[in-house]
C-alpha cells in the first residue's frame, strides 16, 4: 500500500491546509525500479503510473490492532490487593 503526493493529481478542490498525500493505494505492477501501476479509482481522472518521487510507503497505525482481550484485563487486577 502506498500513499500519492497531491500535486501529482489532476488540480481539483482541495484546501492547501488539507492532506499533503492521498491514498493508501494497491499496488498493482512493478514496471521497473521507478515506476509502480497503482490501482486508482476512476474518479481520480488520471494515468495510474506514477514514478517513485511520487509514492510514499503507508503504515497502519498501530493503534488499530490493539485489542485487549477479557484475559489481559484478569492479569493486569492479579498484582493489588
Amino acid at each position: 500500500m502506498v500513499r500519492i503526493r497531491r500535486e501529482r493529481l489532476p488540480a481539483g478542490t482541495y484546501s492547501k491546509l488539507g492532506r499533503r498525500k492521498v491514498g493508501p493505494f494497491p499496488i498493482l505492477q512493478k514496471i521497473n525500479d521507478n515506476a509502480y501501476v497503482i490501482d486508482l479509482p476512476p474518479e481520480f481522472g488520471t494515468t495510474s503510473t506514477f514514478n517513485v518521487t511520487d509514492l510514499h510507503p503507508y503504515y497502519p497505525s498501530d493503534e488499530a490492532n490493539t485489542t485487549i482481550s477479557a484475559e489481559t484485563a484478569d492479569h493486569s487486577s492479579a498484582g493489588e490487593s
